[in-house]
């Protein structure tokens, strides 16, 4: 499981893309640091036991296609936070209920649809009537779950991103007694110069105003 609080004071997460990679690095430290000393990722037959995820440009792939199908116990797992999951886009509110939201697409290994009825051991999440699925959500614990049997791709990661955390372009206000009052829409105050800046992390930025050093941290 991956918190926010977990990534938070990363300074390269800046944007949808580099916040994905921040997380996968984080659960991906984690399974590592639980496996046990001569423990193996793979079952006897050369199957993950894990989730595979891998990049395609800009999109993040869940790769599924020699995922363990171990049982709804043993099958590797996948849960989002329900109202992340809608901000990203991943999932989308109508009057009916939750439906795929058009940033997370559904790909099918071959072009084949399993049929999760057949193929028991494929049943790794289930509705409310007990029916196997693809994805599901979960009101008691409020996520969404993604099934194994089935490849996911999670696209437009940086626009999705902003609607988390707002424009990566700000105006920051620099005010200073040092140089003359001038008027601000209605007030006169000691605006000494507005900046259009690229939110990227913490960071430091330097600039000369009127040749009085200013030096700004956030």
């Amino acid at each position: 499981m991956t918190k926010m609080d977990d990534i938070k004071d990363w300074d390269w997460v800046v944007d949808g893309v580099s916040f994905m990679k921040a997380a996968i690095t984080h659960v991906e430290q984690k399974r590592r640091e639980s496996a046990i000393q001569g423990g193996s990722f793979l079952n006897d037959q050369g199957k993950h036991t894990y989730v595979k995820f891998r990049w395609e440009g800009d999109d993040l792939v869940i790769d599924n296609t020699n995922v363990c199908h171990c049982g709804s116990l043993h099958t590797p797992s996948l849960a989002v936070h329900t109202k992340l999951a809608l901000k990203m886009g991943w999932l989308r509110k109508i009057d009916t209920g939750l439906i795929l939201g058009p940033n997370l697409q559904q790909e099918f290994m071959g072009d084949q649809i399993p049929n999760m009825r057949t193929h028991s051991d494929w049943k790794d999440i289930t509705d409310k009537d007990g029916n196997p699925v693809f994805w599901t959500t979960s009101r008691v614990e409020d996520y969404m779950e993604l099934s194994m049997s089935c490849g996911w791709r999670f696209t437009n990661l940086s626009v999705a991103f902003r609607s988390v955390v707002g424009e990566p372009t700000q105006s920051l206000h620099v005010y200073s007694d040092v140089a003359g009052s001038s008027i601000v829409g209605n007030r006169v105050t000691d605006l000494l110069r507005e900046i259009q800046y690229k939110r990227e992390g913490r960071g430091t930025m330097y600039f000369e105003p009127l040749h009085i050093p200013i030096h700004v941290s956030w």
